[in-house]
């Protein structure tokens, strides 16, 4: 299986020091520059654009949002069972979000300081690497984000829970398939991706 693969891979980094610049200097981003960051950047299909877009300005319809729109409902997050839903809680902060953010990590071998909310992770993600090397990197928290929203109605509307295993290998099928559709790899096969990803984020 790919996660196997993934896991057993010996092409994986050893993980480096890796912040954000506004965390590295102890200082976030203003809301002004968030606020004018595009959003629309990254290359994905529209429809996630649009999500990513809403989820960066807290528009999402997570269970505090239809709260506030005056529907009546637990509110607990149906990932983890364990608290609210709210949109940063949902995309960063659930167990399993932090998780699938973990493993990510891992595999191209960094370690993020994942922060509060989900434009200041959007804004210190982008082009890390430089404009020409960062690519794929900036498909990731978009793909992710984009993963753990697809489980959470599944599990909401479905009543249809995935494992954990099968949400990374989702994930990282997705990746390779956005990366396909750009432009950005000319890998034939998910495995040959992932093994010229992780070999690549190595020497950056």
């Amino acid at each position: 299986m790919m996660l196997s693969y993934i896991c057993n891979s010996s092409v994986a980094a050893e993980p480096v020091a890796f912040m954000p610049p506004f965390v590295r200097d102890a200082t976030k981003p203003s809301d002004k520059e968030v606020k004018h960051f595009s959003f629309w950047r990254v290359k994905a299909p529209p429809r996630v654009a649009f999500f990513i877009w809403s989820a960066a300005w807290g528009r999402i319809l997570t269970c505090d949002n239809l709260k506030k729109r005056g529907f009546v409902l637990a509110g607990w997050c149906c990932m983890c069972r364990n608290a609210d839903e709210t949109v940063d809680h949902l995309l960063l902060h659930c167990c399993v979000a932090r998780s699938l953010w973990s493993f990510v990590f891992q595999f191209v071998g960094v370690d993020w300081v994942l922060l509060s909310q989900v434009p200041e992770v959007l804004f210190g993600w982008w082009n890390w690497f430089g404009k020409r090397s960062s690519g794929v990197w900036n498909l990731i928290p978009a793909c992710l984000m984009w993963t753990i929203w697809r489980e959470r109605n599944s599990r909401t509307f479905e009543n249809k829970e995935t494992p954990l295993a099968k949400i990374i290998e989702l994930f990282f099928g997705t990746v390779y398939d956005w990366s396909r559709a750009w432009g950005l790899t000319t890998s034939p096969s998910v495995g040959e991706f992932l093994a010229s990803l992780a070999s690549d984020f190595s020497e950056l």
